[in-house]
């Protein structure tokens, strides 16, 4: 505060300097063009004196997001509305539109309030990335026509932003070859069994309405949906390795894409993250999975052990009946890991490669060895692979 009464009373006084040299240089120069400079340069020292005393706090900001959702790769549209008491004349201001965490560029724009008491300034984030993020501050600049007087002010205006990560329909071409090659359960075991019901249970979102016991819901005066006998074979368990690596997001979009694919079927579908305690045990139903997408919007990196992980947690894996594990580290000591969970009925690794990689004779022996040891890997290079086919991009 005291700092910015100094600057103040010295923009003042360096104003004031200004306008008493070109008086008395006009007075002792004397001439058209002397006075012709003093009478020019006395209106941009006089809007520089008043913008000096106007108060900047006297502007009002609100943001408002078009969506406070989005995928990642959209482009989400964000709203600054201005409101002041005193329509002083800004011919421009510079505006920043800072996020706290830094994960989305600060944006910065030109707005040309003029007389306005309110304004809307407009524009587009593009191409956000994944996670949660958090608008703070919204930093205002303005300058008189000289650009001798600077005056800024920051006010905190919180807005949240939650970019699920970009996920794609996958047509499971390579699950198909395994069940007809035998190293898997059978191909039935990954649909619901809806030939005997066991009993009813209150309706959830996401169940299907070709299931609703209408009979029990009218008795009940609520919707009841008719409870099937579950298979373990239903159950898929997703192991996500978070270990920093530059194809550490195209990780993420795949288990999105496979989770969401996954549930359409049917299946039962749960996710785990190595180095978090957080477990997402294997259910079914539109909110369950809404709960996963969630989680792996927020997801971070971290440096963890991936095979000390699976060791750890071996008692634990052994309870979902397949076992999927995503991770960018293919060497012996992960195949080490999973050789020790045993007894497994199917197990498959997918491990995500930057764009543009080409496997390598040490990726083919790795595969190799892994399969012979009746473990199946999958190399995901990018959203086309040759074992999934994009269908349709979904957001």
């Amino acid at each position: 505060m005291r700092h910015s009464l100094w600057l103040n009373l010295a923009r003042v006084t360096g104003f004031l300097l200004l306008v008493l040299l070109s008086f008395a240089y006009a007075m002792f120069q004397g001439g058209f063009v002397s006075w012709f400079l003093f009478y020019s340069f006395l209106p941009f020292a006089l809007y520089g004196l008043a913008m000096s005393f106007w108060p900047m706090r006297s502007i009002r900001v609100q943001r408002t997001l078009v969506k406070t959702t989005a995928v990642a790769g959209e482009s989400v549209q964000v709203s600054l509305h201005f409101e002041r008491t005193f329509p002083f004349p800004l011919f421009f201001m510079v505006i920043y539109d800072v996020v706290a965490d830094e994960t989305l560029p600060t944006f910065k724009g030109l707005s040309f309030p003029g007389l306005k008491r309110k304004w809307t300034f407009t524009y587009h984030q593009k191409e956000v990335v994944r996670g949660e993020h958090e608008y703070a501050t919204v930093q205002l600049r303005v300058f008189d026509l000289l650009h001798l007087v600077e005056k800024r002010t920051d006010l905190p205006v919180r807005a949240r932003l939650l970019v699920y990560p970009y996920w794609y329909d996958l047509e499971l071409q390579m699950m198909q070859s395994l069940y007809e090659q035998g190293s898997s359960t059978s191909k039935q075991n990954i649909q619901r069994d809806t030939s005997v019901a066991i009993g009813v249970r209150e309706y959830q979102p996401g169940d299907r309405f070709s299931l609703i016991n209408w009979k029990a819901s009218a008795k009940r005066d609520d919707l009841m949906t008719k409870e099937f006998e579950q298979r373990r074979s239903h159950d898929v368990l997703v192991v996500f390795d978070v270990t920093p690596h530059p194809a550490f997001e195209l990780g993420v979009s795949f288990a999105a894409s496979y989770v969401q694919s996954m549930a359409k079927k049917g299946t039962q579908i749960g996710v785990r993250f190595s180095g978090n305690e957080l477990v997402i045990p294997p259910r079914e139903g539109r909110e369950h999975v809404n709960g996963i997408m969630l989680q792996l919007a927020k997801l971070s990196a971290k440096k963890t052990s991936f095979a000390s992980f699976l060791q750890h947690e071996q008692a634990s894996l052994h309870q979902a009946s397949r076992l999927v594990l995503v991770t960018p580290v293919a060497d012996a000591a992960l195949l080490e890991a999973i050789g020790g969970i045993g007894g497994r009925k199917s197990i498959s690794l997918f491990i995500p490669k930057a764009v543009g990689h080409v496997p390598t004779s040490l990726d083919r022996q790795f595969k190799a060895l892994a399969r012979s040891r009746k473990v199946d890997v999958e190399f995901v290079h990018d959203r086309k692979h040759h074992s999934f086919s994009e269908v349709k991009q979904s957001s």
